[in-house]
C-alpha cells in the first residue's frame, strides 16, 4: 500500500502568524513583518524586528533575544536604569515653570498638586517608570 507524501507549499500558520525555518522567528501574514517569539524565565516574549526581509530578520534575531534577556536580567537584579516618578515630576515642573504659556498661579497649582500626590502616596517617588 502506497501512501502519498504531503508537500507543504507554505510553512505552518498559527492564526495571523506564519512559522519560518528559523527557531523563534515568526512572520505576520497580513503585514509581512517578522517578530521574535521566545520564552525567558517562563514568560512568553514577543518583539518586532521591523523588517519584512527574511535574511535581515534572521540576522537581527540573536541580537534581539540577547538584548531582551539582558534587559530582563538588569530589571531582576534590582539596578533599574529607568527614571523614577520623582525625577520625571521634577522635569515636568521645570518645564511648566519655564513655559511662558502658563500664568504664575497655574504654575503654583501644578506644584501644589504634585506635592499633594507625593504626600498622599509616598512610595510613588521611588517607582520606576
Amino acid at each position: 500500500m502506497k501512501t502519498k507524501k504531503r508537500v507543504k507549499a507554505e510553512p505552518e500558520s498559527i492564526g495571523p502568524w506564519q512559522k519560518t525555518k528559523y527557531a523563534n522567528l515568526v512572520r505576520n501574514v497580513s503585514s509581512g513583518k517578522y517578530s521574535v517569539r521566545f520564552r525567558n524565565n517562563g514568560k512568553l516574549i514577543w518583539r518586532g524586528l521591523k523588517t519584512d526581509v527574511l535574511s535581515i530578520a534572521a540576522q537581527r534575531l540573536p541580537d534581539k533575544i540577547k538584548e531582551v534577556k539582558d534587559e530582563q536580567a538588569l530589571l531582576a537584579s534590582g539596578n533599574d536604569p529607568r527614571i523614577t516618578f520623582e525625577a520625571a515630576a521634577k522635569i515636568y515642573l521645570e518645564r511648566v515653570k519655564a513655559s511662558p504659556d502658563y500664568k504664575p498661579k497655574t504654575k503654583e497649582y501644578h506644584e501644589q498638586r504634585l506635592d499633594a500626590l507625593f504626600e498622599s502616596w509616598p512610595e510613588l517617588k521611588a517607582k520606576a517608570l
